[in-house]
């Protein structure tokens, strides 16, 4: 149970992003939940178990000695014959003494364990009041569907004294395909965790069809997303449930994660290769599979959530080009209102997109299809040569 309870913690905390925008807490909130409650309730019997012989069979030798003593004391024998066993009775006090003394340390640290258990219950009791609706609550403000436009009006977004966008103004229009390109540290990531959601501008908005994204309507907003990130998040689980992530085990439809299995062009991996198909156990973050299978999965979970809006976050890297091509005509294949945003190193990946938008220093410094950018821009071209 241990293991279970530690396993979860690991899998939440090294999947944070990916948790946090399909808004799966609660998924391992129960699993943790139920391992830590069944741990506890073993603790108490282990201690009496183990502890009590000890304790019972001091107290029937001390009680056995005791017994005699006060027998030799009724029969009236003189205090010179009685002597010896009074010794006895001594040395039997004085070595069940210390097991005594445990006995009372141990009924003192456990009432004092409650005590300190009973504030901890309280404090997570008035934690859990205080955070953000679950999924499974139903947000304060619902999104409609994504229907014609992301907007960026003059956001400003720092890390502590570093800024990333200074006044960004941007519009992605529904049923593009927008690829994100520039070196390291030009504000790719940051522009994708802004749309998603998981970081908030300084200054200026973000609107989607006019409405804008606060602490009220993001968690509906969120659930129009489908993410795969670079490196996919992986829970020691099966295939289905992790293709389902975040869905309860009653309301995932099989049909429906087998469908994403197809787009995503691992179907036939699960089918043939895993033992027990979609039940089969993918190992901790996912150790049984391949990098690209890794990535091919969270693609699939992706497409399990029907999503308005399509983020890549270099989710391709591990991939062949073969394999690649595949996944770009299955992603065209989804459906002409889905939105797609990508982040890609390798500009192969963005031939086919709508519309670059070429990033440095958190500015768009120029944009336009793969084959423009090519010919007017020289730094993407020195770009495109290398990858």
């Amino acid at each position: 149970e241990n293991e279970t309870a530690l396993k979860s913690i690991n899998d939440a905390f090294n999947g944070i992003k990916t948790v946090k925008i399909y808004a799966a807490e609660p998924l391992f909130y129960k699993r943790f939940e139920g391992a830590s409650l069944r741990l506890i309730s073993m603790y108490p019997k282990i201690n009496i178990i183990s502890t009590a012989p000890r304790y019972i069979i001091e107290i029937i030798a001390f009680g056995g000695i005791l017994g005699v003593i006060l027998l030799f004391l009724i029969t009236g024998k003189d205090l010179q014959h009685i002597l010896p066993i009074l010794s006895l009775y001594a040395l039997a006090g004085y070595r069940l003494l210390p097991s005594l003394q445990k006995a009372f340390a141990a009924a003192s640290s456990a009432r004092h364990s409650f005590a300190i258990v009973d504030n901890i219950y309280q404090d997570l009791q008035e934690a859990a009041k205080k955070q953000p609706p679950s999924r499974s609550v139903k947000p304060v403000v619902e999104m409609p569907l994504f229907a014609s436009e992301i907007l960026f009006q003059h956001v400003k977004f720092n890390y502590s004294e570093k800024v990333v966008f200074e006044d960004l103004n941007l519009s992605i229009k529904k049923g593009s395909t927008v690829g994100l390109v520039g070196s390291i540290g030009s504000g790719k990531s940051t522009l994708i965790n802004l749309i998603a959601g998981l970081i908030k501008p300084q200054e200026g908005d973000i609107r989607v069809d006019g409405t804008v994204l606060n602490d009220q309507n993001i968690e509906s907003w969120k659930s129009q997303i489908g993410y795969v990130p670079q490196e996919v998040f992986l829970f020691d689980d099966t295939i289905y449930r992790n293709i389902a992530m975040g869905v309860e085990d009653s309301a995932i439809d099989m049909n429906k994660v087998e469908e994403a299995a197809k787009l995503a062009r691992i179907h036939d991996l699960i089918i043939n290769d895993l033992p027990d198909g979609y039940y089969s156990k993918v190992g901790e973050r996912g150790a049984r599979l391949s990098g690209g299978q890794r990535q091919l999965m969270g693609l699939a979970r992706a497409i399990y959530r029907n999503p308005e809006l399509l983020i890549l976050d270099e989710s391709t890297n591990a991939l062949d080009n073969i394999t690649e091509s595949g996944i770009i005509e299955s992603l065209s294949n989804l459906s002409e209102d889905l939105t797609t945003i990508i982040i890609a190193h390798r500009l192969t990946t963005v031939k086919h997109v709508d519309r670059i938008l070429f990033l440095q220093d958190g500015r768009i410094v120029d944009e336009g299809s793969y084959d423009t950018l090519l010919d007017k821009n020289q730094v993407f071209r020195e770009l495109a040569r290398i990858s």
